[in-house]
């Protein structure tokens, strides 16, 4: 059974984790206003602790809409990550971090177009464009 400290050491390091997103995500917000300052961005987010938490900082040109609970199939991002994990990922042992996230580049930049749109084309979104 952990110890009371090592339970207090790993609850802190989940909160100062879940700081440092939502420091990262208003870095995110404020970089995309900046980069459209005359356009008004409606931005998709999943409820991710960080994204519905009320210290990010919203630029007046964005608003935020949330998907609702439990949908996949309105966070089609879910289903890339998905065949990702499953084409380049599946049993693989990193000696580092810097492995993994080279790793996720690779394997970012390898996607083919076909093979994204077969996995996200759906009706709601392939009918927008």
């Amino acid at each position: 059974m952990p110890s009371v400290q090592l339970l207090r050491h790993m609850a802190k390091k989940v909160l100062l984790s879940q700081a440092d997103a939502i420091q990262r995500t208003n870095l995110f917000l404020q970089n995309l206003s900046d980069e459209f300052p005359d356009d008004y961005i409606l931005l998709c987010w999943d409820r991710a602790a960080w994204h519905m938490s009320k210290s990010l900082i919203i630029p007046n040109n964005i608003e935020l809409f949330f998907i609702p609970p439990a949908t996949p199939e309105m966070n089609p991002v879910e289903q890339i990550w998905e065949e990702l994990k499953e084409k380049d990922f599946d049993n693989m042992l990193f000696p580092s971090l810097k492995r993994v996230v080279d790793q996720l580049c690779t394997s970012i930049n390898n996607l083919e177009k076909d093979t994204v749109k077969s996995i996200t084309g759906r009706e709601w979104i392939l009918s927008t464009g």
